[in-house]
């Protein structure tokens, strides 16, 4: 499988959703990144942080999704324009059950299990996800894959 096609595929699911909020998703890779992967559960982990970047992104904004192949790694990066993640929360983000706005549960539905899986899932990849984030900018989130290299 290709990062790209799974990538492509998880944004056209998810491309409704974001035009009831009358928001875009760029999509743009410089590489088909090849890897050796259960394309279910990635597919779920890409969609739990998109999902996420459209539902915490206001109305009319654009959401950003790169792919480019770094050496032998596969680099995903989505990029939204929502709230931030406070420097104090950006480190538990990805535990489980953790939610940085607890009010803002009720509101959006959330369970505090999405990064959590998607941390689940990237490293049974033996990959990384991180985050850079500040507040009133948007976060982007970096899922990193090691590729399937031919000859090895």
């Amino acid at each position: 499988i290709t990062l790209r096609d799974l990538t492509e595929d998880t944004l056209r699911r998810l491309r409704p959703l974001a035009e009831t909020k009358n928001q875009r998703i760029r999509f743009s890779a410089q590489d088909d990144c090849p890897l050796f992967a259960d394309a279910t559960r990635l597919q779920q982990a890409i969609y739990n942080i998109v999902d996420n970047a459209i539902k915490y992104s206001p109305e009319n904004e654009t959401i950003r999704v790169t792919l480019e192949q770094r050496g032998k790694t596969a680099v995903l990066e989505i990029a939204d324009h929502g709230p931030g993640i406070p420097a104090k929360d950006q480190p538990h983000i990805f535990d489980r059950f953790y939610r940085v706005d607890k009010a803002r549960s009720r509101e959006t539905g959330g369970t505090g299990l999405g990064l959590s899986i998607v941390k689940q899932i990237v490293a049974l990849h033996h990959g990384t996800v991180t985050v850079e984030s500040q507040e009133g900018t948007g976060s982007t989130f970096r899922v990193e894959l090691p590729m399937e290299v031919k000859g090895e």
